[in-house]
């Protein structure tokens, strides 16, 4: 990929802003991910990923894109302990109390059930690595930087460490990654941008997690793989056999 430009700062250091921040290093001289929160050296349950508690599986197709991004990752999610499903009568689902029938092991199939600190922690590892990215976490993001006519946004203003010194990060580009928190429509505004126009689909569906340590043959399938039981409702439910690091 040609460079286009000298530096991008990506606001959030979650997985949307670490996958964008290892793209736009092929793009761009420098890139830095500025988070608010501490970031961990280790994987461990974030403040700011409160679903990261939940249990998660990474799909086929993502597990494709994440080891194009990163050669080798799924066999260290494996070789971590994450468990994989291969077979899909391994996968147990009951939507609203009816058992779903599961047949086969198609290849474009295989899912990975790391955890969401597990996974986050492999991938933050390997974008620490690139040499032109810094992570730069304890960051408060106030406010954009513009050019005086306020057409073009040149950077952001940031309070830094636990003193709050303010600095401005000049930028090419200024990509928001901060999730439903995000204050970039507020930012617009203050320079004279109109709100987007939203819409919303309300879903009204809530779901909790359960580790449990299952008997061997509770399932009756050849690998521990995860229970999803729900009911009907607004509420759903999901249980997970606690593993090693890589699905707990």
């Amino acid at each position: 990929m040609r460079r286009i430009g000298d530096h991008v700062v990506v606001l959030g250091a979650s997985l949307a802003g670490l996958l964008a921040a290892r793209v736009l290093a092929d793009a761009y001289g420098r890139v830095t991910v500025v988070e608010r929160d501490p970031v961990p050296e280790t994987a461990e349950n974030r403040k700011g990923v409160p679903q990261g508690r939940h249990a998660h599986l990474l799909l086929p197709r993502g597990a494709q894109i994440l080891d194009g991004l990163f050669p080798g990752l799924l066999d260290d999610l494996v070789a971590g302990g994450a468990p994989v499903i291969r077979d899909l009568g391994e996968l147990r689902f009951s939507p609203g109390g009816h058992r779903l029938r599961l047949e086969g092991h198609p290849p474009e199939a295989i899912t990975y059930q790391a955890s969401r600190p597990y996974l986050e922690g492999q991938v933050r590892a390997r974008v620490r690595a690139l040499p032109t990215v810094e992570i730069v976490d304890r960051c408060e993001v106030v406010g954009l930087v513009t050019t005086a006519a306020r057409d073009r946004v040149t950077g952001v203003r940031i309070l830094r460490g636990a003193d709050g010194v303010e600095e401005t990060l000049g930028a090419d580009l200024v990509l928001d990654a901060t999730g439903r928190g995000g204050r970039a429509a507020a930012w617009l505004a203050t320079i004279g941008y109109g709100l987007p126009p939203e819409e919303q689909l309300p879903v009204q569906v809530k779901y909790a997690t359960r580790h449990l340590r299952l008997r061997p043959g509770a399932l009756a399938v050849r690998s521990s793989s995860p229970s999803v039981p729900s009911r009907t409702g607004p509420r759903a439910s999901c249980c997970s056999p606690r593993s090693r690091t890589g699905g707990s």
